[in-house]
Order: structure tokens, then sequence, then C-alpha cells
């Protein structure tokens, strides 16, 4: 049982990165397409 413990929790710490590294990328091209929406709103005044 401990080692199962064990095991899903090597697990979690292996997939924490990667959900981190997922979240990083998703507030970077959000904010990215805001930037985008306000260039052309500006381009378009």
């Amino acid at each position: 049982m401990i080692s199962e413990v064990k095991q899903t929790i090597s697990d979690m710490k292996q997939v924490i990165p990667d959900v981190k590294q997922m979240v990083f990328c998703m507030k970077q091209v959000v904010s990215f397409k805001r930037k985008d929406n306000f260039n052309v709103k500006k381009n378009v005044f």
C-alpha cells in the first residue's frame, strides 16, 4: 500500500511541471490575443 502511494506521489510530481508549463503557455496565448485585439482596435480608430 505504501509503495503504491509513493508511486502515485512520484507520478504526480512528474505531472505537475507539465501542468505548470501548460498553464504558462495558455496564459501567454491569452495575453498575446489580448494585445492583438488591442492593436486591431487601435488601428481601426
